[in-house]
């Protein structure tokens, strides 16, 4: 059974694939008008590693949550064997709530406190903001933490060398209350860190 199916949908939407049949090939395309997407499943189970879920070309399979931000645009795939089925799955998304820009305030190091910019770029699937400076960026690290750095250890993919990071697992930085900084030689928690929001990429229902 072949099937693509497309969505052109503003702000949120799902999809309830249960009670799949054997030897199934679906697709689903995605278009909205978001910055970017926060997809996560509501029910997940499939026969583990043999009927797969793909998101963006990433498998899924088996008891599992999916927590993920993605681009806007998306495709959505599942494929089924031909021996025994599980329950099925429903994935959920809306446009991600990340501010379109951030002041940073109460970083001992001066110079970091300014107006960062989304650019219009994910990194690991979060928005990367650049600072008014040009010097200074603030990015999605490879162990799920939001950092703080300067962007010339950005552009050598050093993603864990900056001086501020966010000690919480969160979508966007600004939701962030609690960061740790590098200063004097050893990191400390920096509780007079504030972020500010300015605009959101989309508001949805």
């Amino acid at each position: 059974m072949y099937q693509i199916s497309i969505f052109i949908i503003l702000g949120a939407g799902f999809i309830n694939h249960k009670k799949y049949a054997n030897d199934e090939v679906k697709f689903w395309k995605v278009e909205s008008n978001c910055e970017s997407v926060h997809i996560f499943s509501k029910i997940f189970k499939t026969e583990r590693e043999f009927d797969q879920v793909g998101i963006n070309g990433k498998p899924y399979s088996g008891k599992i949550a999916i927590n993920e931000v993605i681009p806007s645009n998306f495709t959505v795939s599942f494929k089924s064997d031909s021996s025994s089925t599980k329950f099925g799955f429903k994935l959920e998304w809306r446009c991600s709530q990340c501010c379109l820009s951030i002041t940073l305030s109460g970083a001992r190091q001066t110079s970091a406190n300014q107006r960062y910019f989304q650019n219009g770029t994910l990194i690991n699937n979060r928005p990367f903001y650049i600072g008014s400076s040009k010097k200074y960026g603030i990015w999605f690290d490879e162990v799920n933490y939001w950092m703080v750095g300067t962007i010339s250890y950005l552009n050598k993919r050093k993603l864990k060398n900056g001086f501020i990071f966010g000690d919480e697992v969160i979508d966007c930085p600004a939701k962030n209350k609690m960061w740790k900084e590098y200063f004097d030689e050893s990191w400390t928690f920096n509780n007079e860190i504030n972020l500010t929001c300015h605009g959101r990429s989309f508001s949805y229902a």
